[in-house]
């Protein structure tokens, strides 16, 4: 399996995702883009899975570390992307994002990384 579908949508994802980080400093919530967004990064961790089982790195290769550990970067960018709102009221939803943004991040360079060695 090729690495540029996997690479595609999480760029949309990730650009999206500073696109909305954007509306939010202004005070403005699009939830058609979030959604948007969610389902692109979900659909990122999908890919990255298929082709992290599609692929045949050995399992002590350190490029199928590299996508477990993009992979772990994601769903906790997942994770806390669905806490933040969840955290408003509490006063931890800006931590929450900003964890978001930093998993999420992470884990699209770790991506590219394993696209430009596979």
């Amino acid at each position: 399996m090729t690495t540029v579908p996997v690479l595609l949508v999480l760029a949309a994802s990730a650009g999206l995702g500073l696109y909305n980080l954007r509306e939010w400093w202004v005070g403005r919530r699009r939830i058609g883009l979030m959604a948007a967004h969610l389902l692109l990064g979900v659909g990122g961790a999908e890919a990255l899975v298929g082709l992290l089982h599609g692929s045949d790195l050995a399992d002590d290769d350190p490029l199928r570390h590299t996508a477990k550990l993009a992979l772990l970067l994601l769903g906790a960018a997942i994770f806390t992307g669905f806490g933040a709102p969840l955290l408003r009221k509490s006063g931890f939803a800006n931590l929450a994002l900003a964890a978001h943004v930093g998993a999420g991040l992470a884990s699209f360079l770790l991506a590219l990384t394993l696209g430009a060695r596979l």
